[in-house]
């Protein structure tokens, strides 16, 4: 398909658009598909010629989408980092036995407009709870989906607070190495990582998510995270007492340092 590319570049772009309309409406496409594109840039490629020409795309997009398609791009977007971290069919095995299944993520984030402030109901606050007021954060619950995809890939699917949607905002890959889950993935023209300390599905489990916000500026932040798998009912149901869930985040987590950064 390369030497298709150089011949007739756009010929070669109208084609491959026509394989991933094909592909969209013979059952969707694979979360590592939805990764190499933005949601827009992928919403774009879908429409008919007559609604959105093929020569409208950038050069990068048309060979971004032609690799994608080709033999060469392999089974998976994320196969080269898989390569580099060395990861064995040994620590796929680890995740499809441990780690797939259905979470729920709780971590600070900045604070929407007129949030609900639960300290100001006590008179007493902790030093933790000023620091949190002082930054203008809110405890926030997510949602994350470990899984392994059509075509046997260890694949993740990110909600933020508004997880009830169907479509997940961030899709991507999952690696396993030396106790650690790396969740790498991208959406809305940004990328998304989280490194996370394993133990077994039944326990908590903390780390960190860096991303950009999708938002203004679009500013990168880090935020400590603790992964709570959702058989854990006596846990989420403690974690989402507005009294005492966010202490009880940060009393797991330790989390009386770098529990949320970020910068303008």
């Amino acid at each position: 398909m390369d030497s298709e590319l150089h011949a007739d570049g756009l010929g070669a772009f109208r084609k491959a658009r026509d394989r991933l309309r094909a592909e969209y409406a013979g059952g969707g496409l694979s979360p590592q598909k939805k990764a190499v594109f933005s949601a827009a840039t992928l919403s774009r490629l879908l429409k008919p010629e007559s609604e959105y020409d093929s020569s409208q795309f950038s050069l990068s997009i048309r060979e971004r989408l032609i690799w994608s398609l080709s033999d060469d791009a392999g089974p998976s977007v994320y196969g080269g980092i898989e390569e580099l971290m060395g990861q064995s069919p040994i620590s796929r095995q680890i995740i499809k036995e441990n780690f797939q299944g259905d979470y729920r993520i709780f971590r600070y984030t900045k604070a929407s407009p007129h949030t609900p402030d639960p300290d100001s109901q006590d008179g007493v606050v902790s030093p933790m709870m000023q620091q949190r007021r002082l930054l203008e954060l809110e405890f926030v619950e997510e949602r994350l989906c470990i899984f392994f995809d059509d075509m046997k890939e260890p694949a993740f699917h990110y909600w933020g607070r508004e997880w009830q949607e169907e479509d997940p905002e961030i899709a991507g890959a999952v690696f396993y190495s030396l106790g650690k889950l790396y969740l790498t993935g991208a959406a809305r023209d940004t990328m998304s990582m989280g490194i996370i300390s394993v133990t077994r599905t039944t326990e908590p489990m903390q780390g960190f998510w860096t991303s950009t916000f999708h938002k203004g500026v679009r500013a990168p932040f880090s935020a400590r995270i603790l992964l709570v798998h959702e058989g854990n009912e006596t846990l989420l149901a403690a974690l989402r007492d507005s009294a005492k869930g966010p202490e009880l985040f940060l009393n797991i987590t330790d989390g009386g340092y770098a529990y949320y950064m970020t910068m303008s």
